[in-house]
C-alpha cells in the first residue's frame, strides 16, 4: 500500500517528467473535455493490479494502472519495493509519461504484460474512464 507520502514523491515526480517533457517538444494544448470534472487538477486513476504467478522477485513490486485525463494517456507502472528511494530509482517500468503516449487499452495491456494480467472487467473500467474524459 502507498502512503500519503509516497503518493506525494509519485505524483512530483510526474509532474517533473511532463515540466521535462514541455519543455523538449512544443506545446500543444489539451482539448478541453466536456466532462465538467475532468480539468488539469483532476487525479489520475489508480487500479492496482497482482504480479503474474511465476515471477519470482525480492519483493512483491507495487503495479499500478490508470488514466491520466490531463496528460490523455492510459499509463502503468511497476514499481521496486525492495529499493529505497533514497539508494536508487525503484520505478522499473514506468508508460504513460507523455501527452496521448498510450492511447488504448490493448496497449497499456502490452506494456504491462511481462508484469500483471489486466482483466476483462477492468479493461471495460479504464476505457469507460477514458471515454468519459474524452467526451
Amino acid at each position: 500500500m502507498m502512503t500519503r507520502w509516497h503518493e506525494e514523491a509519485l505524483i512530483a515526480r510526474i509532474r517533473a517528467v511532463k515540466a521535462a517533457h514541455a519543455a523538449q517538444a512544443p506545446r500543444q494544448e489539451a482539448p478541453r473535455p466536456s466532462n465538467p470534472r475532468a480539468t488539469k487538477d483532476t487525479i489520475m486513476s489508480r487500479h492496482p493490479l497482482r504480479l503474474l504467478p511465476g515471477i519470482t522477485v525480492p519483493k512483491v513490486p507495487e503495479i499500478v494502472i490508470g488514466w491520466d485525463p490531463p496528460l490523455q494517456t492510459f499509463f502503468g507502472y511497476v514499481k521496486d519495493l525492495s529499493i529505497d528511494d533514497d539508494e536508487a530509482d525503484p520505478i522499473i517500468l514506468w508508460v504513460g509519461t507523455s501527452w496521448r503516449e498510450v492511447r488504448t487499452v490493448d496497449q497499456l495491456a502490452d506494456h504491462m504484460a511481462p508484469w500483471a494480467f489486466i482483466s476483462s472487467p477492468l479493461r471495460q473500467a479504464l476505457q469507460a474512464e477514458a471515454d468519459a474524459d474524452r467526451r
